[in-house]
This record gives C-alpha cells, structure tokens and sequence, in this order.
C-alpha cells in the first residue's frame, strides 16, 4: 500500500510523544494536534491556516528526528516489534486514505507549469524527491527483519538520486540562486498572470516538496548513523529555512494581491479582445464571473454598453473606463470588506443632483401628446417630465449635476456615473444572496431571474432613473 508523506509526519510526531510519555494523555494530544495541523493545512490546500501553523515547525523536526532513531533502531536490534513502532505502522495506514489525493491535487498545479523558464528545473527536483521518497516509506512496510537492508538501499538510493534537491528547491523559493533562472515565485507569478488562487496552490506544492525533502535529509543522517550533535545541527537548519519559507509566502501574496490594480485591466483588454461580437449582457456577466473569482477579495462593478458618442459619462475611482471593439466598458472594484453605501445614501446621492432636466430644458410652449399652444408666445420651462428636453443628449453637462461631494469623493464609492438609457446597457455586481446581471435594453432594467423587477437589489449597485433626460446615474461602493 502506498503511504502517503503527510501521513507519515502525523505518525511520527504522535509516535515520538508516546514513546517518551505515554502514561500522559494531555501530551499525546498536543503531539497529535501539533502534526495534524500541518497536515490538515496541506491536505485542504488551506493558504490562509497553513502560514500560521509553521509555528509548530520545531516540533515536526524535533519529532522527526527522535522517531528515526526508534525505527532505525528496531532493525539492528534483535527484539521484536514495540508497541511504538507498531503503533507507528498502525496509524499511517490508518490515515493514509485522507491523504491519498493530495499528491494528485497539488500535481495539478505543477503540471500547469509549462512552456516556462522553471518547467524543466522544478519538474527534475520534484520527481528526485519523491523518487527517494518512494523508496524510504518502504521502510514502514518491509518486516523488522528486513529494515536493516531497506535502511541500505534507501542511503545507496539517496546519495544516488537525491542530489541536494531539497536545498536546491529552498534556495529557488526564496532567493535569487537555484536552477530557475531567479527566483521560483517570480516566474511562477509572472506564468499565472498574479492568479492568486492559483500561486497559491503552486506555493503549496512546493512547501510539500520541501516537507518531504526535510524529512528525508533527517532520515538519511539519522541512517547514516550521525550524532546528536550534527543531527540537531541539520534539523536547526530545516528550522530556519521554513521560517524563510513562511516569510517568502506571505510576502509573495500581499504582492499578488498589490499587483491586482494593475493586471486587472489587463484582463479586461484580453477578454473584449477575446469575446469581441459578443452581446453586451454576456461580455458584462461572464467578464463579472471572471473578474470577482480571480480577484476574490474585491467586489466588483462591471458595466458594459454599446459605444455612441457623448452618451455616457463616468468617473471610475481606480478602476478602468475605456471604448474598445465598439463598447463602452467600465470596471471597478472595492475591498470585500467594506460597508456599502446602503440603498438609503444612495437615493441621497440620486437627490444630490443640483439641477434636473424641468430646471434646464426649454421648449416651445405645448403639452405632451398634445398641439402646439397657439396662445404661448415664447419659450416656457418645461413641467411635464414626460417630454424630451433638448438638453438629454448632453451626458457631460448632467453629470455635472452631480453634486462635488459625491461625484469626487473616490474613498467613498468605486463608481459615481451617468450613462444613456438606449446603449444596451448591461450591469453586473454582487447581489445580496448571489450574482445577477441587470440587462438595460430598449430603456428597461430587468433581472434574468425575475423580468418584472426593474432594478433588482444588489449588494453595492445602485440605479436611479433621472427621468426625462434618457439618462441613469449609477452608484457603487
């Protein structure tokens, strides 16, 4: 049976505390718990859980180190199996079947890195390790008698096959040495476009690696015989490394995270090149999708309408607003976590406006849907909303309306605009339960799910009718 690395750290760190104490409970669990915890971490392919279980890197090590002496120790020996070892052989098996799609899970991130500078250098140390790796957990099947000769071939296959890999791979994740050409996370973050997700399953697999390479540097010197003095030496290395390593992670995703305001547009500019024809209500929703899950700690905002000139004016706080391919399209973005503007601050925002069509707009003095008035000698202001007032077409001047306070104030809303109600507007946002997509053609909003809801209620989104101008003003934050 193939018994999987991660399990086996679990089983040696639960193995060490009994050995040394197993008349107490308290301490078996704190073992137990030590070594679940990275495990766990590893196996879920948890980011966020895992940088701060390093903690209890120590104490894998320590336990490593002391458990390769009891097996080591068991096959020179003429006794039979221990209680410990057997308990050792016990628990792996037992927990092997939760770990057996971890190596799977994590090589598929591997195997995404391809047609790259590092492809050839990561692959080569990877399958080295676990090549070796392979052969010492033989070491926990074979029968006592035969752990003596198993200890002989994994020294011969490691001195063979190993080739420092593990070192190799510490000095690529973390500095600028190694075979990859510079640093490992730079060109793997350069490779996924500052995917976040997934950088952070390839660092994942790349501290498994180093797990595993840790632990076989450990076992070998420990088979080799070494001292306690040299083998507190190697372990106090593994130590600082990993601590290195945890740094170099959480360095690496602020970065990842940083460079979001940047590689975002990017994006946007590759997916309207790559969807370009397609229906604004796709571009808009399928560009949200892609957006709010590659860039999972940020709502966005995405509004896509067809291009006519002057029909659309909107200011974007650090998003992007840009014509392209014969579409207007606006995206922005604010923290997940931010409290939004609430539907009762945005009417406030809608009732900002200073002035409205009725206070701007003249026209000859008659009524809708009625003749002219022939006893109106000049131009009177218009009172009936449901005429065209001859100001609708100018988008800069109503937006202007706006109040200075709301229209400028970027900390406070991603977006603050004003677009034609008959360029086939589409917005897409998070709405309160789920995602939706408002379609705003021939001068109607309305939901994909329910068609006689004219706005739907979003989380951050809001719309407001101006009226006669043919015009909405949107607010988001």
């Amino acid at each position: 049976m193939k018994i999987s690395n991660l399990c086996f750290i679990l089983a040696l760190v639960v193995a060490l505390i009994l050995f040394v104490d197993g008349s107490d409970p308290k301490i078996a669990r704190k073992g137990l718990e030590a070594g679940k915890r990275i495990t766990d971490a590893i196996e879920q392919r948890n980011f966020v859980y895992l940088i701060p279980v390093f903690q209890f890197v120590p104490l894998y090590l320590y336990g490593i180190v002391s458990v390769f002496g009891l097996i080591f120790g068991l096959g020179s020996g003429s006794h039979g199996e221990s209680m410990e070892m057997k308990y050792l052989r016990d628990m792996s098996k037992l927990i092997n079947t939760r770990f057996d799609d971890v190596d799977a899970q994590l090589s598929d991130m591997e195997k995404l890195v391809q047609m790259s500078a590092i492809q050839a250098p990561y692959l080569t140390i990877a399958l080295k390790i676990r090549a070796v790796s392979r052969v010492y957990q033989t070491i926990l099947t074979v029968p006592i008698s035969d752990i003596k000769l198993q200890r002989s071939v994994f020294i011969t296959n490691y001195e063979s096959d190993y080739q420092n890999s593990g070192y190799k791979l510490f000095l690529g994740f973390v500095k600028d040495l190694g075979p990859f050409g510079g640093r490992l996370l730079d060109s793997a973050m350069k490779f996924y476009e500052y995917d976040r997700t997934k950088i952070r399953q390839f660092m994942m697999a790349a501290t498994k690696l180093l797990f595993m390479a840790s632990q076989l540097e450990l076992a070998y010197y420990s088979a080799k015989g070494a001292s306690a003095t040299l083998m507190d030496f190697h372990r106090s290395q593994w130590e600082d490394r990993f601590q290195q390593v945890s740094q170099r992670m959480s360095t690496v995703d602020k970065m990842v995270a940083f460079k979001e305001r940047i590689q975002f547009s990017l994006d946007v500019e590759r997916f309207a090149l790559d969807y370009r024809g397609f229906g604004n209500s796709f571009l808009s929703n399928n560009l949200y999708k892609k957006l709010s899950t590659k860039y999972y700690w940020r709502d966005w905002l995405v509004i896509v309408s067809d291009h006519i000139n002057k029909h659309d004016k909107s200011q974007v706080c650090g998003g992007y607003a840009k014509s392209i391919y014969g579409k207007d399209i606006i995206v922005t973005s604010v923290s997940i976590n931010k409290t939004t503007i609430g539907k009762r601050n945005a009417e406030g925002m809608a009732n900002s406006l200073t002035q409205t069509c009725k206070t701007t707009s003249y026209h000859r003095c008659y009524k809708c849907n009625s003749r002219p008035n022939p006893n109106c000698t000049q131009p009177a202001v218009i009172t009936d909303r449901c005429c065209d007032p001859e100001n609708s077409e100018d988008a800069e001047t109503i937006y202007s309306w706006i109040n200075p306070y709301v229209r400028d104030r970027c900390t406070a809303y991603g977006s603050v605009g004003i677009i034609y109600k008959y360029k086939n507007v589409a917005y897409s946002a998070r709405r309160r339960n789920n995602t939706s997509t408002m379609n705003c053609d021939l001068g109607w909003c309305t939901d994909k799910r329910d068609s006689t809801q004219r706005y739907p209620e979003f989380e951050r989104l809001f719309v407001h009718d101006i009226g006669s101008c043919k015009y909405r003003a949107h607010f988001f934050g």
